[in-house]
């Protein structure tokens, strides 16, 4: 038995790396199943042929080179002539043949890698889509697997598909390499095409070699790529156009960019100096020296006359053709190698991803989803000794809440920032699991009801609301999309939310695209932004939804349109379950209910009538008036012209 790093575990070790090596290999080449599989088994077949059309044109070349000197001799209408021609017609068919077929494998390469890469975005989306809660999408090992799965996807050479057409494109070079081998042994003796094959596959091993390392090394690099990408596409994309020029950081977003690029590439170049110092020259060394000796002797045999003229030929037309494939195979190695390196990344997302899904279902007990009534809830929704902590801190946001958010009435939840008001709204939707305590609906713990079916009963309008590029309806509309989209409805919500006439006015009304990138597009103002989303929210009011909670729905709006929408919507929404979170307290007067949030838990809680008596609330009230007043906004700082409309 050998010891800790000694013999045996070294081979152990080995034969495990190319075993996990070969099961990847085998995994990437299976993707082809996933694309368009008749152009994968044609694109097989044609690469197969084209392997072996080489070795055809090789074979008649060096049959035309022996018969050359007999021809001469013999005179134009001499068997040895008519072979010479026959010679010369195969050995023009088989190369009129490879230039024939290369453009038709090549449209096969980029059908089978069009296919292979829709299969696979796809499948991204969908694994993506599935995580129950949003967690997963705020996990530094979800978002760095994620940026490796994605980065390739739709190149010409690179990605999934690129790896599975390059897994079949192989095949092509190894035929043609099994082809030389067999040619030089069968021309020069086996010892001479056991040569030539030990050389080009040693050759093709060592490059392989070194593109795994630098692979490894890249994944190792994956945060310092996805800093680089980040700087890059934030570069060279519309979003910072204005305040990159407004604030001088054309330099600085370059210098960040270049500082990224290298850092991501120092470790990969250094990993590559290594190896080809140490690496190349003994492949090098071992490569002459086998070869040279291979070559030496046969072409002493040739001299000596024990290798016919044709042999010789063959020995060194298969020779001259097979040493170059040890070499970097172009689109195959870069789609390989790029293909591995997208399922290495697709495994640790799905382990991520599960790991977060396994956490959800340990939370989400029982695992036969409770029924929840359509009209739900009734009664109440109540907040539970609720606890939470977002993963990797030990600070709870919440921190044993309990509150009542009565059905059919408005409760209003306000708070300075990080007293915990979004959170809470992301717990109600379900996007985080409680680290302790339960929300009931009608006494329904919801952490037991389906969470398609739960959401179905919220409508929610985020401080970081979707801008849509569609039109103005879809963006709408996107609010009930199991519903088939309601004109009617549409302009209803719309009018509720105070953008119709302003959507109306536009060139194709609410046929408008949302977006200056298409034709006869537009962008609104925050403040109308905000009234779209907020249509949305009342657009799935109308489709079914119970509960709408607005977070901050309005922070485009100066204080007093503020004031204003939000006395209109109380009015509005009266009879619904309405949460309305806000850090401006005076734009929330008119809600049922008004409860102050401070340290994860409740601090008041009453009517603003009750609470102007005396207390937390009464003193943030005042503060924030003073400084409405004295044009500062709720922080201190000066207030800007906000929009309203």
């Amino acid at each position: 038995m050998g010891a800790e790093g000694g013999p045996a575990t070294s081979r152990a070790r080995w034969g495990e790396a190319w075993r996990r090596l070969a099961t990847a290999r085998w995994r990437l080449a299976l993707l082809t199943l996933r694309g368009n599989r008749p152009a994968a088994a044609t694109m097989l077949a044609l690469n197969i042929v084209l392997g072996l059309l080489p070795a055809a044109f090789i074979i008649a070349t060096s049959v035309l080179v022996g018969h050359v000197p007999a021809a001469i001799d013999s005179g134009v209408d001499s068997a040895a002539w008519n072979s010479l021609v026959v010679a010369f017609a195969v050995a023009g068919a088989a190369l009129l043949a490879m230039q024939a077929l290369s453009p038709i494998e090549e449209a096969l390469f980029a059908v089978v890698r069009q296919g292979v890469d829709a299969a696979m975005r796809d499948r991204l989306m969908a694994a993506t889509l599935a995580s129950p809660r949003s967690a997963a999408m705020e996990d530094q090992r979800v978002l760095d697997a994620l940026a490796r799965a994605t980065s390739d996807l739709d190149k010409e050479d690179a990605g999934p598909g690129a790896g599975a057409a390059g897994s079949i494109a192989v095949v092509r070079r190894w035929v043609t390499i099994a082809a030389m081998a067999v040619l030089a042994g069968a021309a020069a003796g086996w010892w001479a095409g056991l040569g030539v094959g030990l050389v080009t596959v040693g050759l093709r091993w060592r490059q392989r070699r070194q593109m795994r390392v630098a692979e490894a090394g890249q994944a190792v690099a994956a945060r310092q790529y996805r800093t680089w990408s980040y700087f890059q596409e934030l570069a060279t994309g519309s979003p910072i156009s204005k305040e990159a020029r407004v604030f001088a950081l054309t330099d600085w977003l370059a210098d960040h960019a270049r500082a990224g690029y290298e850092s991501f590439m120092r470790p990969m170049r250094e990993i590559y100096e290594d190896t080809q110092r140490r690496e190349a020259t003994i492949a090098l060394a071992a490569s002459i020296v086998v070869l040279g000796t291979v070559a030496a002797t046969v072409s002493a045999r040739a001299a000596e006359g024990v290798i016919a003229l044709t042999a010789f030929a063959l020995f060194l037309q298969a020779t001259a053709a097979a040493i170059p494939l040890g070499d970097f195979w172009g689109r195959c190695d870069h789609g390989t190698e790029s293909g591995l390196r997208h399922l290495e990344a697709t495994d640790e997302l799905d382990a991520a991803l599960a790991a977060h899904a396994a956490a959800s279902t340990s939370a989400s007990a029982p695992a036969r989803p409770l029924a929840l009534p359509p009209e739900a809830p009734t009664r109440a929704l109540d907040l539970i000794d609720l606890s939470f902590a977002y993963p990797g801190t030990d600070t709870p946001v919440l921190d044993g809440l309990d509150l009542r958010l009565e059905a059919g009435r408005s409760t209003a939840i306000v708070g300075v920032n990080g007293a915990g008001k979004t959170t809470l709204v992301k717990l109600l939707g379900k996007l985080h699991d409680p680290t302790a305590g339960r929300i009931e609906a009608d006494g329904v713990d919801i952490a037991a009801v389906d969470d398609d079916t739960w959401r179905r009963h919220l409508s929610v309008v985020f401080q970081d609301f979707l801008r849509y590029e569609l039109s103005a309806r879809d963006n709408i509309a996107a609010g009930a999309p199991e519903a088939e989209a309601d004109d009617a409805v549409i302009e209803e919500v719309a009018h509720e939310a105070g953008i119709l006439d302003a959507l109306r006015d536009l060139e194709l009304g609410l046929d408008t695209p949302l977006a200056r990138a298409y034709e006869s597009g537009v962008d609104l103002s925050g403040g109308q932004w905000q009234r779209v989303a907020i249509a949305r929210s009342l657009y799935a009011l109308h489709h079914g939804a119970r509960v709408l909670v607005l977070d901050e729905p309005t922070s485009a709006l100066d204080v007093r349109a503020e004031a204003r929408f939000f006395d209109h919507f109380v009015d509005l929404t009266r009879g619904a379950t309405t949460v309305l979170i806000s850090h401006r307290f005076s734009s929330v007067r008119r809600a049922d209910d008004i409860v102050v949030l401070d340290g994860g838990r409740v601090r008041e809680r009453g009517t603003h009538a009750e609470l102007m008596r005396g207390g937390e609330y009464a003193r943030l009230f005042a503060l924030q008036a003073a400084r409405f007043q004295q044009g500062l906004n709720a922080e201190g700082d000066p207030v800007e012209h906000q929009e309203a409309s």
